[in-house]
This record gives C-alpha cells, structure tokens and sequence, in this order.
C-alpha cells in the first residue's frame, strides 16, 4: 500500500512539475471577418435624417489571455477582440465588437440593439454576396439580426446589421426603416 502511494506521488509531481508547452487558439478565417477595425481608428455613420455621427475609438484590444483551469494556469491562451466607439459631442450612436477564439464567438451592439448574447460565428451560414448601400457596392456582407436592449423573448423589436471583412459595420436597418449608414 505504502509503495503504490509512493509511486502515485511520485507520478503525481512529475506530471505537475514537467513544463507545459503554450498553445495558441488563434482567430479562425470566419472570426477574422469581424475583427475590421485598427487602433486609433476613427468611423462614420449617416442617419436617416443625414445627420452625421463620427465615432471616435474609446477601447481597442487585440491580446492572447491564458485559461485559467481548477489546477492554475493551463498553457493555453486564446485571441481575443474588443473594440468600442462613442460619438463625438454627446451623440447617441456607440459600437462595441468582441470576437473570442475560445468560444468562437461575436458579440455586437449599436444604437441599444444587440446580438442575442454571442452569436458562434460558424453558425453564420451565408453571406450575401454583394449589398449595394448609397451607391457603393460591399461584397460578402453578413445580416445579422439584432435585439432591442438583449430582450430576445417575445421582442419582436429586431434591426438587421450588415457587416462585411473590408469595412466592418456597413448598415443597420430598423424595423420602421430607417438606417444608419456607414459614410466613406
């Protein structure tokens, strides 16, 4: 009994004590389709009453973080996306998009419209393959449908956001049909 301990003790703090090697959970090809905008960049929206809003860039992140699992540190660390804008002057218009590799996950919220909690980006079965917004043509745009205030139940308030890898977010359309535009 004594020596079946010792050899599971001795197990036990080679297999502790041996140097974990890191692993890198990058961002997949269908993740980077939503990690559009750099640092210090500086965004433009049209309503539709022509009001111009310009985002200013108030948090960018782009970092690997470390799991933390129940026995310490893993080894493993994940890329992870966050970017948030807010309008100059007081405007009402905010952005916020966090992308996780962990998760596989987007999540996105403009004008107190959200997408239901984190939407896992390989569920994102097409794209349309071009939208046409104000005379300039965007290609491979994802609809994705957006919640009032994250209610989804029985909120039939939705807006549909159109994004695309090169531009970011291109529109968002709301239910009474108005728009935010982006402005070039």
């Amino acid at each position: 009994m004594m020596s079946k301990l010792i050899i599971f003790g001795l197990a036990g703090l080679m297999f502790f004590s041996c140097k974990k090697r890191s692993t890198y959970l990058r961002f997949s090809e269908k993740q980077l389709d939503f990690v559009n905008y750099s640092e210090g960049q500086i965004i433009k929206f049209i309503d539709t009453a022509s009001t111009l809003q310009i985002l200013k860039q108030n948090q960018y992140r782009r970092y690997f973080h470390e799991q933390i699992g129940i026995l310490g540190r893993t080894g493993i660390f994940t890329e992870e996306y966050e970017v948030a804008y807010r309008a100059e002057n007081n405007g009402g218009l905010g952005l916020q998009i966090s992308v996780s590799a962990l998760g596989r996950s987007l999540y996105v919220e403009i004008e107190s419209y959200w997408n239901f909690y984190a939407i896992v980006l390989d569920s994102l079965q097409s794209t349309i393959p071009s939208l046409s917004v104000n005379g300039k043509i965007y290609r491979n745009v994802y609809p994705i449908k957006m919640y009032k205030h994250a209610q989804y139940i029985d909120n039939s308030d939705t807006a549909t956001l159109f994004s695309n890898r090169e531009y970011g977010i291109i529109q968002l359309v709301f239910p009474n049909g108005k728009k935010i535009v982006r402005a070039d």
